[in-house]
C-alpha cells in the first residue's frame, strides 16, 4: 500500500515538473516570436513594433535582451511620435536591464542615454560613469561620461 502511494506521489510530482517546464518553454518561444516580430515591424509600423516588444518583455521580464529591445523600440517610437510616454517606458526598460545585469556596461550606457532625454542629467552621468568603470577603454562611454 505504501509503495502505491509513493508511486502516485512520484508520478504526480513528475507531471507537475513536466508541466512547469512546458509552460516555461512555451513562454520562451512566444517571447522570442514577439521579439523577432517587433524587429521586423520597426520600419513599417512603430506602434506595432512597440506592442510586440512589450509583449515579448511581459512574457520574459527577466531576460535583459527583452528589456533592451523594448527600450530601443520605445526610443524609436518617441522619435517618430514625440509621445513622452515612450521615453518613460525606455527609462524603465533600461533600468530593468541594469537591475538584472548590473555588470553589463551597455545597460548603464543605454539607461544614461534615456535619462538624458528626460533631463535627468545627474542620473545619466552616473550611469555613463558606471559604464566607463566597467569598460574603461570604450571611447563611446568615455565621450559621454565624466
Amino acid at each position: 500500500m505504501i509503495y502505491k502511494l509513493l508511486h502516485c506521489v512520484i508520478v504526480l510530482f513528475t507531471l507537475l515538473i513536466t508541466t512547469v517546464l512546458l509552460i516555461n518553454f512555451v513562454a520562451a518561444l512566444k517571447s522570442s516570436f514577439y521579439g523577432q516580430l517587433a524587429i521586423g515591424q520597426i520600419n513599417t509600423n512603430i506602434e506595432h513594433a512597440f506592442f510586440s516588444a512589450k509583449k515579448s518583455f511581459e512574457l520574459r521580464p527577466k531576460e535583459p535582451s527583452n528589456a533592451n529591445r523594448l527600450g530601443n523600440i520605445s526610443e524609436m517610437a518617441f522619435a517618430k511620435t514625440q509621445n513622452p510616454a515612450y521615453l518613460a517606458v525606455a527609462v524603465k526598460s533600461y533600468a530593468w536591464a541594469v537591475r538584472d545585469e548590473p555588470q553589463e556596461a551597455l545597460n548603464h550606457y543605454l539607461l544614461g542615454i534615456a535619462l538624458l532625454q528626460v533631463n535627468q542629467t545627474a542620473f545619466s552621468t552616473s550611469h555613463f560613469n558606471r559604464a566607463i568603470n566597467l569598460e574603461p577603454n570604450n571611447p563611446i562611454y568615455i565621450k559621454r561620461g565624466k
